[in-house]
């Protein structure tokens, strides 16, 4: 079972660095160069200077945890003065407009083996991002950023702990432009147990930083091979309700060019042979209307081809195309759209392997739908995003999905809080 701590969170110094929106900051893996600088323009004690170092070498990982240590013995971070859980409420607007509030928690996590127990993965992870993520902890020993997670809590029973400790002042409030987050410090011991009670039910599915869970388990096993066993035996969590309405998944669409040689009248005559192919006169600001909203069945897939226009797809019998999906992978990984858009639609009726063409992913149909409409792709396709019980439901038969299946949105921030290994 699952089991969540307060802690003792390290959190920014107004008063040493002013308005608390400039020392935020989105996850590293989503931050392009252009971004980072134009955080640092902004504050130069922004937390984009720790957590995503550059310089050559080991010397940027040293220069972070230099930096870390330097920011917290001249007051610039402070450490609370006593455990609690970290409340917090995001409000955004989703990219289909509307108005949106995601509640959740930031705690301490008992780390365990991925997949073995109470904590299950549904992405797959590389090597390079691991490695990196384990000399800037090493270097720093913090934890910089709360990997996400969701929970089970289908009868809300924490929504009245999270309406209640809402109708107070915030501790926190930073505004950016994906919206509104305010956090609250929560050291109620009834609060605290209610919600580890809630929390150790049900499994919990790692929802975005796969990497830096695996890479807190190696560093972990590092310090347990020294005789170490102290803060790094958990790790700085936030958690959602995997049952929240409000639980905002994108999927990223594809954007794909075939090599000059495809043959793409053959390719759309083809597709008529197993969907019923629908011409839409599609532009930009409905493209996200394109598709029913529920996952599942009937299958549905937008296609915007070149010089040709735009199409829904709607797939006649998954029955018909079942055996062309890995055998190998779970039933729930077989039924998802991303799989039948990439196990089908590219590598059966299009007939071209993966390494022959380019892919790109996008969360935004604009983009997808422009790079068609300047000849720089062949074909946008939109697909919908899988439900959080699509996810739960491949997670739980130990299956991962498919990669770049989900984006979950909005990203929770960098540097509201966070958390000490050696303290």
């Amino acid at each position: 079972m699952a089991i969540i701590n307060p802690f003792r969170g390290i959190r920014y110094n107004s008063e040493k660095v002013g308005a608390l929106q400039t020392v935020v900051a989105p996850p590293y893996d989503v931050i392009s160069p252009e971004g980072r600088a134009q955080l640092l323009s902004k504050n130069l004690f922004n937390v984009v200077r720790i957590d995503l170092p550059i310089g050559d070498g080991d010397a940027k990982y040293r220069y972070a945890g230099s930096l870390w240590r330097r920011w917290r013995e001249s007051g610039v971070l402070v450490r609370d003065p006593a455990p609690a859980l970290y409340f917090l409420e995001e409000r955004y607007v989703t990219p289909s407009g509307r108005p949106s509030a995601r509640r959740g928690f930031i705690g301490e996590l008992v780390l365990e083996k991925i997949g073995k127990g109470s904590v299950l993965p549904h992405e797959r992870t590389f090597a390079g991002p691991k490695a990196d993520r384990l000399r800037l902890m090493e270097e720093t020993l913090a934890n910089l950023s709360p990997v996400f997670l969701l929970y089970r809590d289908p009868m809300d029973e924490l929504g009245e702990t999270y309406s209640r400790t809402a109708s107070y002042p915030p501790d926190v409030e930073v505004e950016t432009p994906d919206g509104t987050s305010r956090m609250w410090r929560v050291t109620d011991g009834d609060d605290i147990r209610r919600v580890a009670e809630v929390v150790r039910r049900y499994p919990l599915i790692i929802a975005d930083g796969h990497h830096r869970y695996e890479t807190a388990i190696r560093f972990r096993d590092q310090q347990r091979s020294m005789g170490i066993r102290g803060a790094a035996e958990s790790l700085m969590v936030y958690l959602c309700s995997s049952d929240d309405p409000d639980l905002t998944i994108l999927p990223p669409h594809r954007v794909v060019t075939f090599p000059p040689s495809f043959d793409m009248d053959g390719f759309v005559s083809r597709l008529e042979t197993y969907f019923t192919v629908t011409a839409v006169d599609a532009t930009s600001p409905n493209l996200r209307g394109l598709l029913g909203k529920s996952a599942g069945e009937p299958y549905e897939i937008g296609m915007w081809v070149k010089n040709r226009g735009s199409f829904v797809l709607q797939l006649r019998s998954w029955e018909r195309v079942a055996e062309w999906i890995d055998p190998q992978r779970s039933l729930a990984w077989r039924k998802l759209d991303v799989s039948l858009l990439h196990e089908v639609v590219l590598k059966r009726i299009a007939g071209v392997s993966e390494n022959d063409m380019n892919i790109r992913y996008t969360v935004d149909p604009e983009d997808g739908c422009s790079a068609v409409v300047s000849g720089s792709a062949d074909i946008f396709f939109l697909i919908r995003a899988p439900s959080a019980a699509q996810i739960a439901e491949v997670a739980e038969a130990g299956d991962v999905m498919p990669h770049k299946s989900t984006y979950f949105s909005p990203k929770p921030l960098t540097g509201m809080v966070m958390r000490s290994l050696s303290d």
